[in-house]
């Protein structure tokens, strides 16, 4: 599984053609089909990605605390498993200091595994940190893939990035409804994550999405 995932990570090597095959994506099919494309509001209807966040401005305790009660909730999870958990990066939350936190669907509260100023560390592990440090705190999902391979094989990969899927469709409504912004992030360095959480060789990361309040 690990050589699986492995081979989607982002490196210092691969990063530059990473980069340049977004980079020429925006300049040829979607600057191509520019006035055709459309937004759909399925659910929400002031849903959309933000990518211009106020950075001094902080999320109300109630408001994160209402999204992480929710966060697993009413999701599908192949075999019953729920091995799909979460690091917390806080910059600007009501009642919780700076730092990461470790939360997982049968957790009370996160719990603090590193205390203090974040965004220097962003700024090494995030293509775009320029957004991501302005924001009141993201997420990094992980998971262990131990239980879906043993039970599935290899087609237990696509199960947790379904599952993954799932989870951040759950923050992406609930924060819409609070009128709190979203930005969904996969360009971020593997390894760099990997080693700052001491992550074994059957964990991996799976998706990252940035909550924060918009400026108006």
């Amino acid at each position: 599984m690990s050589k699986i995932h492995s081979r989607t990570d982002l490196t210092n090597n691969n990063l530059h053609n990473f980069v340049n095959n977004v980079e020429s994506f925006h300049s040829t099919v979607f600057q191509k089909h520019k006035k055709i494309v459309k937004p759909t509001n399925l659910i929400y209807s002031n849903r959309k990605t933000s990518r211009d966040f106020n950075e001094n401005k902080e999320i109300k305790e109630e408001d994160f605390e209402y999204i992480l009660n929710n966060l697993y909730n009413s999701y599908p999870s192949a075999g019953g498993f729920y091995d799909v958990y979460s690091y917390l990066f806080i910059n600007n939350v009501e009642s919780y200091p700076s730092g990461i936190y470790h939360y997982n669907f049968s957790d009370e509260k996160p719990k603090c595994i590193y205390a203090g100023d974040i965004k220097a560390f962003v700024e090494t592990a995030n293509i775009q940190h320029e957004i991501i440090n302005k924001s009141s705190f993201f997420i990094l999902f992980c998971a262990d893939t131990r239980r879906y391979i043993k039970k599935y094989g290899e087609r237990g990969y696509r199960f947790l990035m379904l599952e993954t899927g799932h989870i951040s469709q759950n923050v992406i409504n609930l924060s819409s409804s609070l009128n709190i912004g979203n930005f969904s992030c996969g360009g971020y360095l593997d390894n760099r994550y990997k080693d700052v959480l001491e992550l074994n060789d059957y964990e991996i990361i799976t998706h990252q999405l940035a909550l924060g309040i918009n400026i108006i």
